[in-house]
C-alpha cells in the first residue's frame, strides 16, 4: 500500500530510469516503516509517544518532491552558469588567438614607427640646437640694437 501512494505520487515526477524510481519508492517506504518501529520502541522505553500517521507518510514524500524540485534547480542553474562560463573561455581563447595574430602582423610596422619616432626625435634635437644658436644671435643683435636705440636717443 505503501509503494502505491508513493507511485501515485511521483507519477508526475522523471526519474532517470524506472529502477531509480522503484529504488525512491522502496526508500520512503522503509523509512516510513522504520521511523514507526522506532517510535514503538520510542513509546516502551521513554514512555512518550510519537504518532506516525499516514499523513506522516504524505509529508515525507511531499517534502521529497519539494527537495527534488529545489535541487534540480539548483543543478540547472549551476549548469547554465558553467555552460556560459565555459562559451566565455571558448570566446576569450579566440579572441586571444586573434590578438596573437594581429601582434605579430604589427611588429613590422611597429618597429618602422619606433625607428621613425627615433628619427624625428634627433631632428627635433637639431631642431632645438639650431633655434638656441638662432636665439642667441638674435638677442645678441637685439642688445646691439637696444643700445643703438638708446645711443640716440641721448
Amino acid at each position: 500500500a505503501l509503494a502505491g501512494v508513493a507511485n501515485e505520487a511521483f507519477a508526475e515526477i522523471e526519474f532517470p530510469s524506472e529502477d531509480v524510481k522503484n529504488g525512491i519508492v522502496s526508500l520512503c517506504r522503509d523509512i516510513h516503516q522504520s521511523v514507526e518501529q522506532a517510535s514503538i520502541r520510542y513509546a516502551e522505553e521513554m514512555r512518550r509517544y510519537n504518532y506516525v500517521t499516514p499523513t506522516s507518510y504524505l509529508e515525507l514524500l511531499s517534502t521529497f518532491r519539494t527537495v527534488l524540485a529545489e535541487k534540480r534547480h539548483e543543478i540547472g542553474t549551476a549548469r547554465r552558469r558553467l555552460s556560459v562560463g565555459l562559451d566565455k573561455i571558448s570566446s576569450t581563447e579566440i579572441d586571444v588567438e586573434k590578438m596573437k595574430v594581429d601582434l605579430i602582423e604589427l611588429q613590422p610596422v611597429l618597429v618602422k614607427t619606433t625607428a621613425e619616432v627615433e628619427e624625428l626625435m634627433i631632428k627635433i634635437e637639431r631642431d632645438k640646437a639650431d633655434a638656441a644658436e638662432k636665439k642667441a644671435v638674435v638677442e645678441v643683435e637685439e642688445a646691439a640694437a637696444a643700445k643703438k636705440a638708446a645711443e640716440c636717443k641721448e
